[in-house]
């Protein structure tokens, strides 16, 4: 269990595959908390794992409802991403709806595995989210993408950064995903070796 906690908060995932496919338990149970992961069901899940195995608790009823339901929402917000995911020089670029259906960060990669960056653009109801990530499966060194983020009201760490701006500002995302374009593009010869950093 402390193995996996590690993994996931650590986003240390093996492959692009094991990221968004994997039906280990500890990962059912990690997608099944983006459906309504409310005091309730987060209370039901610490109390059953304290007398249950990770696989018994899997396959609790509630679990793997919300976890079919986490697993539809991904496949229709993966399908929305391959309509728009473009390469744009090292870098994977996409824009989509994002309501009514789950946007993985990771999902530009299973289009464009050897893509350095990915940006994307998610529509939600009442904000525009717009991150970006290093690839995790490529061994370079990245632009810190936290402190760029930074710069319009975001944050985030040296390979990941994102900024949510209100719906009525959506259209300044376009702006700071062509400028962080740019700028990835612009990074002088990197040394890339398959393999996570």
């Amino acid at each position: 269990m402390v193995h996996w906690a590690e993994k996931i908060d650590s986003a240390d995932y093996d492959s692009v595959e094991e990221a968004l496919f994997s039906v280990h338990p500890a990962l059912i149970l990690n997608r099944s908390l983006a459906i309504d992961a409310d005091h309730q069901y987060c209370t039901f899940l610490i109390n059953r794992l304290r007398r249950k195995s990770l696989q018994e608790t899997a396959q609790a009823g509630e679990v793997q409802k919300r976890f079919t339901k986490a697993q539809d929402l991904g496949s229709l917000g993966l399908e929305r991403v391959r309509q728009t995911v473009r390469l744009e020089g090292d870098v994977a670029v996409f824009e989509a709806n994002g309501e009514g259906a789950l946007i993985n960060r990771y999902s530009a990669y299973c289009f464009y595995p050897k893509a350095l960056y990915s940006i994307g653009i998610t529509h939600t109801k009442h904000s525009v989210v717009l991150t970006s990530m290093r690839n995790p499966w490529l061994d370079f060194e990245s632009l810190n993408l936290g402190a760029f983020m930074m710069e319009f009201g975001g944050g985030g760490h040296q390979r990941v950064g994102s900024v949510v701006l209100d719906k009525e500002h959506g259209v300044e995302a376009h702006g700071i995903a062509h400028k962080l374009l740019e700028d990835l593009n612009r990074t002088p010869e990197r040394s890339v070796r398959i393999g996570k950093r």
